[in-house]
Order: C-alpha cells, then sequence, then structure tokens
C-alpha cells in the first residue's frame, strides 16, 4: 500500500466511522480533485487570454465598479492624462502594455509605471502623486477582480522608507516648499545617504546614471529613478563644477546653512515640527 493510501485510509477511519460515510470521503475526494482540475484549466485559459487583452478593458471594469458618478468621473480624468502621456506603453517597444505584462512582470512592471509618472515632466510633484496613488487604487482593485493572478502594486518610495521616523508625506510637503538645491540635498538624505557630509561633498562623477546610484567615497546607494534624473537636471546646469551642491560663493555648501534653510522652512508648515538633517537620517530602530 503506498503512502496516500495508507495516510487515506487512517484518515478515513479517524474522521468516520461507518462505511457509508467512508464512502462519501472517497467521492468527496474526487470531487475535489475535478474541482482543482477545473480551477487550473480556468487559470490557464485565463493566463492565455490576458496576454493581449490591452489595459483600458480593466479600466473600464474599474470605472463600472464605481457606485459615485463624481468618483467615476474622477478615475476617468486620472486614466486619460496617464494614457495621453503614454504611460502605459514601454518604451523599448513603444507598444502599449497589456493585462499579460502585468501578470508576468508583476511588481517589476508596477514600479516601471510608477516610476515613469514621477519621472514625468507633465505634472507637478503634488499632481504625480496623486497620479501614482490613483494607479494603486487601480492596480489593487485589479488584483482583488483577479484573484490575485495580478499582483498589488506596491509605491517603492513609501515602502523604502517605512523604517524612517519622518513620515513620506510629510516629507513630501517639506521638500516641495525648500528652494531647489535644497530639496536635492534632503531626497538623497531622506531615501539612503548615511550622512549630511556625504551629501554636501557629492562629486558628478559619483552619480551612476544607469544604475539609478549614487557612489559615496565608502558605500552606494541605489535611488528612486526619478531623484536621479532630478540631480541629473540639476548638475547640467553646472557644468564645469567639481562638487554638485555651491552655495553663491562656488564653494561646496555649508552644512549649518543646510541647517538653518530645513528648520525656518519646516516651522513654516502647519504643525510647525522642527525637521532638520538628522531628522532625513533618523530611522524608527535607532529610537530608545
Amino acid at each position: 500500500m503506498t503512502a496516500e493510501a495508507q495516510l487515506w485510509d487512517i484518515c478515513k477511519k479517524r474522521i468516520v466511522k461507518n462505511k457509508e460515510d467512508q464512502d462519501r470521503l472517497d467521492e468527496q475526494y474526487v470531487e475535489y480533485r475535478e474541482l482543482v482540475k477545473g480551477i487550473n484549466k480556468t487559470l490557464i485559459e485565463f493566463r492565455k487570454s490576458l496576454l493581449t487583452l490591452p489595459l483600458p478593458v480593466a479600466f473600464r471594469t474599474w470605472v463600472a465598479s464605481t457606485k459615485s458618478k463624481k468618483k467615476a468621473q474622477e478615475r476617468l480624468k486620472q486614466m486619460l492624462l496617464l494614457f495621453d502621456s503614454r504611460v502605459f506603453f514601454l518604451k523599448e517597444t513603444r507598444q502599449a502594455l497589456t493585462l499579460g505584462d502585468l501578470e508576468s512582470g508583476g511588481q517589476a512592471v508596477h514600479r516601471y509605471i510608477i516610476e515613469t509618472i514621477r519621472c514625468s515632466s507633465d505634472w507637478s510633484i503634488k499632481e504625480k502623486e496623486k497620479l501614482v496613488l490613483d494607479y494603486i487604487e487601480f492596480g489593487t482593485f485589479l488584483s482583488e477582480d483577479t484573484n490575485g493572478l495580478i499582483i498589488k502594486p506596491v509605491d517603492p518610495d513609501r515602502e523604502s522608507v517605512t523604517h524612517k521616523v519622518l513620515d513620506y508625506d510629510l516629507f513630501l510637503e517639506f521638500s516641495q516648499e525648500l528652494p531647489e538645491r535644497n530639496s536635492l540635498i534632503a531626497q538623497l538624505l531622506y531615501f539612503g545617504a548615511s550622512s549630511v557630509e556625504d551629501v554636501i561633498s557629492l562629486k558628478y562623477r559619483m552619480v551612476k546614471k544607469r544604475k539609478n546610484a549614487i557612489q559615496y567615497s565608502k558605500y552606494s546607494v541605489i535611488y528612486p529613478q526619478h531623484v536621479i534624473e532630478a540631480v541629473l537636471r540639476y548638475t547640467g546646469r553646472k557644468e564645469g563644477k567639481e562638487f554638485v551642491f555651491l552655495n553663491y560663493r562656488n564653494n561646496p555648501v555649508e552644512r549649518s546653512h543646510i541647517s538653518q534653510n530645513f528648520k525656518r522652512v519646516s516651522e513654516n508648515m502647519i504643525g510647525g515640527k522642527t525637521i532638520t538633517p538628522r531628522t532625513l537620517l533618523e530611522a524608527k530602530t535607532s529610537l530608545s
């Protein structure tokens, strides 16, 4: 007798006592196996269909599921903005993304879409964050609608700073109030640098565009693509200089100046919480 048959015989004897009920268990086992086969067959057929189904098919379902007419119109507007900006097209092939791309590519494709939104110059930072949240809401609906076949999207920026003391939304508000140079310094600190000195002494050659990384003197940090692109745009206006962040005398910016600016800007925000360079570096695990 096989191990499977032995296990089944023992289970039947322990679960039910009479032969009629044991025979019923045999029937239920066969029924279960047929159900599993049916589900697997349906999933295979569904996957094949997904390969060519364009995203608008899911967008229509998402909008149709919205009970509020106002909310439905808002969703329609946001999705049209993304389509008009070709967010849902692959740069390499210029082909529109399909549901199959989302199923097979998983989080990598979600990340591609979110990064494309954040790298766009068509919208303000506030508008881009709203579009990202809308896309994540759509992706979550799509995952539920496909019973998890397409996974839920995760915001890579928010995910990368869950360990930070400073809340992401508060940081976003704060960084938008800073001058461009100081905002970039804040982003480099918040998204991975280990010290203020590393950032203010940043040199052009340390920025690695292809890797979306910065090679500091003793370590390397992979940053969100939109952060690296913003740094590169800024450095492009400072050609011929060794350091990225300079003061009006063309010397490396001083830490004290950055700290004063951060303090002044943060205290003028709603809530008036003081934010310093150290605040951006601080992780929850470092609190005692």
